[in-house]
């Protein structure tokens, strides 16, 4: 139920259009909810993905309270795999564990595949 508290989804029936990957369609604020299969609780992990390719990532993970990280981020287009996604810090420079392929994009959805682990999978869902 925690699950779903923090992603509206819609009827059954009705299927979300598939949308461009670009950053004015990836801007907003995004919480993940399922990670490697498994939900995540609600807030744990949520981004800001800005259209000016700045982001704010916040998260509660190995702590009762929230860290938050700032960098920017881009968006590339990966020949026959899609559109990929990778960020750097602000406070080390240092890029983010993985890059990913953005796999899935609908106005409330956005699901990343690792680029070097097909099963490292985070769904994300739109909170704006």
């Amino acid at each position: 139920m925690l699950a779903a508290a923090a992603c509206e989804k819609p009827a059954p029936e009705v299927v979300e259009e598939q949308l461009r990957v670009s950053f004015s369609n990836v801007a907003g604020e995004w919480d993940l909810t399922e990670w490697k299969g498994n939900a995540v609780e609600p807030g744990t992990v949520v981004v800001k993905l800005n259209r000016d390719k700045t982001f704010t990532l916040t998260q509660t993970v190995g702590s009762m309270y929230p860290t938050e990280y700032t960098g920017e981020y881009n968006l590339v287009e990966e020949e026959g795999r899609g559109t990929a996604i990778r960020g750097i810090y602000d406070y080390t420079y240092e890029y983010w564990e993985h890059k990913y392929i953005v796999t899935s994009l609908t106005g409330s959805k956005m699901e990343w595949t690792s680029e070097d682990d097909a099963e490292d999978v985070y769904i994300y869902c739109r909170i704006d």
